[in-house]
């Protein structure tokens, strides 16, 4: 279906002259088609399987957007399709535009970061704990606060999913309040509740409400259009249903619609695919380049590098951020979940890559599958250039081959997608598409063998040609993968 197609987009029309993204070096089109490509067919692959309703997701690199676009629908059973504008709840990654205000406000003088919330909010419980520790700023943005994950408030419980008012939430904090978990500057404890305060400090500090001060200074510089706290009024079509997830009986129940109130700074935003990939194409920028472009590149730097660890966790938290590895690699971004959305925004600073995904349901591992596009991207991206030069040669003749092939449901389903100088295998689902891929050198004219990790040849597959000049179905091992799309 034509909103099932990966899109790489002009960059011109994506992005508004204003951010400022010319000049970054475009890799190379034939290798980075190439794995688009296979991205595309490993997440349309588990978005089905994992009968995710719908799933928005954008690749970025450098200063440009590789890739936009969106498998499924944005309601059960017959919604409008979904795709780059599609608005999604973005829970948590809200607190990423609330750690951003705070850091202007220090930026400019007007707070600080050691500095107790009392001295900002002096409503605010001075409760130490055992070590006499106040809470500061920092550590709101750390989650080292102590602070409770939530307030005493059955907010996420059906029916209602009612979040308290921010006069509801002052008194609670005023009154029987939180009883710090741990004690304050010690341990690591993930907390909304941190992040509604830091909220309040935003608007008691800059004088103005919360949602004015982050759209004059955040999201209206940014260009970031459909990017704002809670569902948009009135409602829109282009606003995703959230699920829940998924039953033993396979099916999944929508969530109410639910205002986050006093924790919209934590996780009240709703945002775009569209909006996001601009959000991670600034950071991506910021950093490379330097400048004062709605934060100062070197406060960026400092937001997204670890400023809390705690070893018994395995926790690395910035100013706001997550920071984590893999494989050696270096990631920073965060996740959401709120009303039946999941959201992640990775960035992966060494390599210029940044991925964005939004899913309309719960119980999808969304940082596994934005680590899995990013892996298949840099694996396109690291490529020598004699394997580049090849791919351009011989990527249309090879495409002739490219489909999804099995014999369903006896014979797993697989996808079949050009790769350098031949073929790539993917048997789907799969948590990890360049882990179990498999290679193909082709050794006729409509012949391929399995390249071995030692260089050695195995398995054979012959493809049988259409009248279109198209393969209709492949032989492998005396086994016939009929050729499904």
């Amino acid at each position: 279906m034509p909103w099932t197609r990966l899109l790489v987009v002009c960059l011109v029309c994506l992005l508004a002259p204003h951010t400022g993204l010319a000049g970054a070096p475009v890799p190379d089109a034939p290798s980075v088609a190439q794995a688009l490509e296979l991205a595309q067919a490993w997440l349309e692959a588990q978005h089905a399987y994992e009968q995710v309703p719908g799933v928005s997701a954008a690749i970025v690199h450098g200063e440009r957007v590789l890739w936009i676009g969106g498998f499924g629908r944005a309601a059960l059973p017959d919604g409008p399709p979904v795709g780059p504008d599609t608005i999604y709840r973005i829970g948590s990654l809200s607190k990423l535009f609330t750690s951003i205000a705070l850091l202007q406000l220090r930026d400019a003088g007007r707070l600080r970061l050691d500095e107790p919330i009392t001295t900002y909010l002096p409503w605010f419980p001075a409760r130490p704990g055992a070590t006499g520790k106040p809470v500061t700023v920092a550590g709101l943005l750390t989650h080292s606060s102590g602070l409770p994950m939530d307030a005493g408030m059955p907010y996420w419980s059906p029916p209602d999913f009612r979040f308290p008012t921010r006069q509801e939430f002052r008194d609670w904090l005023e009154g029987p309040g939180p009883s710090p978990w741990s004690p304050a500057g010690e341990h690591y404890q993930y907390s909304s509740v941190g992040l509604a305060v830091a909220g309040e400090v935003v608007a008691a500090v800059s004088g103005r409400p919360y949602a004015e001060y982050v759209q004059e200074k955040i999201l209206t510089p940014l260009g970031l259009e459909s990017t704002g706290l809670d569902l948009p009024k009135p409602p829109t079509p282009r606003l995703a249903t959230g699920y829940g997830y998924l039953t033993r009986q396979g099916t999944r129940d929508p969530f109410p619609p639910v205002t986050t109130q006093a924790f919209a700074p934590a996780t009240g935003f709703v945002s775009t695919v569209r909006d996001l990939a601009r959000f991670a194409v600034w950071q991506l920028r910021l950093r490379a380049h330097g400048g004062t472009e709605v934060l100062n590149a070197g406060t960026l730097r400092e937001m997204q590098t670890p400023q809390f660890t705690d070893e018994v966790e395995g926790v690395r938290r910035g100013l706001g951020f997550v920071w984590w590895q893999a494989n050696g690699r270096e990631f920073v971004g965060h996740s959401g979940s709120t009303g039946g959305h999941r959201a992640f925004l990775q960035l992966e600073p060494v390599a210029q890559l940044g991925v964005v995904l939004l899913v309309n349901a719960y119980g999808t591992d969304v940082g596994l599958w934005a680590r899995r596009l990013s892996d298949i991207v840099l694996a396109a991206l690291q490529a020598p250039p004699s394997v580049t030069q090849a791919r351009s040669a011989d990527a249309p003749a090879l495409a002739a081959f490219a489909g999804n092939y099995g014999n369903m449901p006896f014979l797993r389903e697989i996808a079949v997608r050009p790769w350098g100088t031949g073929l790539a295998v993917l048997g789907l689902p799969t948590g990890d598409p360049i882990g179990n891929m498999d290679v193909l050198k082709q050794t006729g004219s409509q012949t391929f063998r399995r390249v071995r990790k030692d260089g050695s040849l195995s398995t054979e597959y012959v493809f049988e040609m259409g009248a279109d000049g198209r393969a209709v179905r492949a032989v492998r091992d005396n086994d016939i993968l009929l050729r499904a799309k």
